[in-house]
């Protein structure tokens, strides 16, 4: 393959250890992103007193999030029909 041609978006002067490189922080960054997905939409979708019974519930049931916490009481809602 010639130096012009190295497939679609990628520079000619890129060495194969730069693309490397650059595919490594993308999968840091994109895990990075994926962590955080959910607080954000939580944090802008929640006010604080309900966020302050999520994370009662989730410390008392041991859930590991927040959005964990909200999809326990969902379902807990959904079989009986009643919510704490």
């Amino acid at each position: 393959m010639s130096e012009e041609k190295r497939g679609r978006g990628r520079p000619a002067s890129l060495t194969p250890e730069r693309r490397q490189e650059q595919l490594r922080a993308g999968k840091v960054a994109h895990r990075e992103r994926v962590a955080n997905v959910g607080k954000v939409r939580l944090d802008a979708a929640v006010e604080a007193r309900s966020k302050a019974f999520l994370e009662a519930y989730r410390k008392q049931h041991g859930l590991r999030n927040l959005g964990a916490a909200l999809d326990a009481i969902l379902a807990e809602y959904m079989l009986t029909g009643k919510h704490k």
